[in-house]
């Protein structure tokens, strides 16, 4: 019996390696994502009982009074 080729296994261990820091760093970056719709009855922040639609409607924009302003706040 003769013994394994060193370089082919350091080849192959190096492949499994980078192989499984992909999958792990994969998993980490899909487990980071969540989608959720925007105007669903379900709280935007975590511990808020306040839904989306509450929150968003309580944002309010002042007019603007200068073409400047109103340039800012279309673009």
């Amino acid at each position: 019996m003769s013994l394994p080729d060193p370089r082919k296994t350091e080849v192959a261990h190096l492949l499994r390696r980078t192989a499984l820091y992909g999958l792990v760093a994969s998993v980490a970056l899909v487990s980071a994502c969540t989608v959720r719709p925007l105007y669903s009855s379900a709280p935007l922040s975590a511990g808020s009982q306040v839904g989306a639609a509450a929150e968003l409607g309580s944002i309010s924009v002042k007019p603007v009074h200068t073409r400047y302003a109103q340039q800012v706040r279309n673009n």
